[in-house]
């Protein structure tokens, strides 16, 4: 699976799409981000995300971010992992409430072969123990996916790490929103880039239900066998006559 997804250099334009979004009615054309001017000179980032599976439940993740602009650009990369919230809504796990228990995420050392990687146990009481794998032991953050109270209603939170705290960790420079004891219900790596004008920079994950004793020793083999059969299948379901532009698609 492959997606692509397109960040501007500039402030990402949030208060002007509010601002329009408010009086426009139901006959007014749409306010694109493309009407904002954020990527004017072609100063953006082209993130690909790609995954590929091991096995079932084993799947390698590759962030590809390429600076299409004419400069070097600084960005950050947040692969997250949480759980769905389903405690703060009366039962533990949805139709699986007779397992008592909230899940958690929890930063443990990474395997010995696995020199240069963070690690993550994600335990949930259905689920089960899932181990998240993340290449180049980046800094792992933690929070809880739950609703910032009191920002929205003036009402206390039950935690005061709540699902806004990488937002402002990273943008606010507010450490202290962040779970020090490094657990919690949401997680994300940390990898900051600074990346020349055409150029690209990369990071890879494993999210597996088996432990790995090194996670990334056949990340590039499995990773290029399921890219060509991805493309065998595709090449004999698609009709006939289409151009490269219409196949991604």
């Amino acid at each position: 699976m492959k997606m692509l997804y397109k960040y501007p250099h500039a402030v990402f334009p949030y208060g002007d799409l509010v601002t329009q979004g408010r009086w426009r009615g139901f006959r007014d054309p749409e306010y694109e981000l493309l009407d904002t001017g954020a990527f004017a000179e072609i100063r953006y980032f082209d993130v690909f995300v790609e995954c590929a599976k091991a096995d079932q439940e084993d799947i390698l993740i590759r962030i590809t971010v390429a600076n299409r602009g004419p400069e070097p650009a600084d960005c950050w990369v947040l692969p997250t992992l949480w759980f769905r919230n389903t405690w703060s809504w009366g039962y533990q796990n949805g139709p699986m409430n007779d397992v008592a228990g909230k899940p958690v995420l929890r930063q443990v050392a990474a395997p010995e072969m696995a020199a240069g990687v963070s690690a993550v146990h994600a335990d949930h009481p259905a689920a089960g123990r899932y181990h998240l794998y993340a290449a180049a032991a980046p800094e792992l953050l933690f929070t809880e996916n739950e609703t910032n109270a009191m920002l929205l209603y003036r009402a206390p939170n039950p935690s005061p790490y709540v699902k806004d705290a990488f937002h402002r960790c990273i943008v606010n420079a507010d450490t202290e929103a962040v779970n020090p004891y490094r657990l919690g219900t949401k997680v994300a790596a940390v990898y900051r880039y600074r990346i020349a004008a055409g150029a690209s920079r990369s990071c890879e994950l494993r999210l597996s239900r088996v432990p790995h004793a090194d996670p990334f020793a056949a990340f590039p083999d499995l990773f290029a066998r399921r890219r060509v059969e991805a493309d065998q299948f595709y090449a004999a379901t698609h009709r006939a006559g289409i151009g490269a532009d219409e196949r991604n698609v």
